[in-house]
């Protein structure tokens, strides 16, 4: 199509510039809006995701999975929110003292932790590991930032949605 197809420019921290223009849109009214990416691309908790990481039953996954969709801190699809912290995970985990189950949690209460705090970007911890921080992990989320890796290089990638397009399938 006619326009600009791509511009490419090297900042100090993408996620923090791309938060600063969506706190700027957000109070402003003005600026661009960034495509919206799925909660998927960057990770889910699954039933699966705590057996195959931690070893534990199906019975004790699926509890758990129940436990944080009964607690409101994950989605349907499974996306944990980016805002609860490891004590409100930890907290509702205990409150499972079934038998079996919540002594399989207790035993590995502190790893069940870690997975459902990591499941929110599990798909780029299993792409560059403990390279970056939790923190700028959350952020690459919080900003729907794509992530890449070109040979030894890191590359965050942003998409502005459609801009003077009146309805799709028209020019620019």
């Amino acid at each position: 199509g006619q326009g600009i197809q791509h511009i490419a420019s090297r900042v100090e921290d993408l996620p923090a510039f791309v938060q600063r223009g969506n706190d700027f849109r957000e109070i402003t009214g003005e600026g661009f809006t960034f495509l919206k990416i799925p909660r998927s691309y960057y990770g889910v908790l699954t039933a699966k995701l705590l057996k195959d990481s931690l070893g534990l039953s199906n019975d004790c996954a699926e509890e758990i999975m129940k436990c944080c969709n009964v607690n409101g801190i994950m989605s349907l699809e499974g996306a944990i929110s980016l805002y609860v912290s490891a004590d409100d995970v930890c907290g509702h985990l205990l409150d499972l003292n079934d038998g079996e189950i919540g002594s399989e949690i207790r035993a590995n209460l502190d790893a069940i932790v870690q997975t459902i705090l990591r499941s929110r970007y599990i798909n780029m911890f299993n792409l560059l590991g403990d390279s970056l921080t939790d923190e700028t992990f959350l952020s690459i989320v919080r900003n729907q930032i794509l992530v890449d890796v070109q040979g030894s290089d890191l590359l965050f990638q942003i998409f502005t949605s459609n801009i003077l397009q009146r309805k799709a399938g028209d020019e620019s």
